[in-house]
């Protein structure tokens, strides 16, 4: 059985990691990104898969077009990966993963802060600033507000 985790909205930074499944030692076998790629500056999504399922998508190493492609309504433009090249560098040059969970640690202080003041706060939950709250008209039923 192969393992795709989609990391369109946790994905790319900001959970404090690459990836938000990199918090829970888990080894997919496919990841989906897309916006977060380049920061929303430019349209890209991708897939990342491992050595071990690109290779059972190949029939005939000979045929150079034989290979695991996709054809999608960005793919001949090179201004996404340009942007996304680009964002992770940024990414990486400004230390941005260890900013946003140092950041989320602050956050996740302050919200847990707001709900020990405020009843309708139910929950507060989430790693880096990929962060919840949960609102609820009792938190030991935890019944939702409407």
């Amino acid at each position: 059985m192969l393992l795709h985790i989609d990391e369109v909205v946790c994905g790319v930074g900001r959970t404090g990691t690459w990836f938000g499944y990199q918090h829970y030692g888990i080894k997919p076998d496919f990841v989906t990104m897309a916006k977060g790629v380049a920061s929303g500056y430019a349209a890209i999504a991708c897939m990342v898969t491992t050595e071990e399922v690109f290779g059972m998508f190949k029939d005939d190493a000979a045929d150079p077009m034989n290979y695991f492609r996709d054809i999608s309504t960005f793919g001949g433009c090179t201004a996404g990966p340009a942007a996304a090249l680009e964002n992770m560098r940024i990414i990486e040059d400004e230390n941005l993963l260890e900013n946003c969970a140092a950041m989320g640690e602050r956050m996740t202080a302050n919200l847990t802060a707001l709900m020990e003041k405020h009843a309708v706060i139910g929950d507060v939950r989430g790693k880096g600033l990929f962060q919840g709250i949960e609102l609820v008209k009792d938190r030991e039923t935890k019944e939702p507000v409407d």
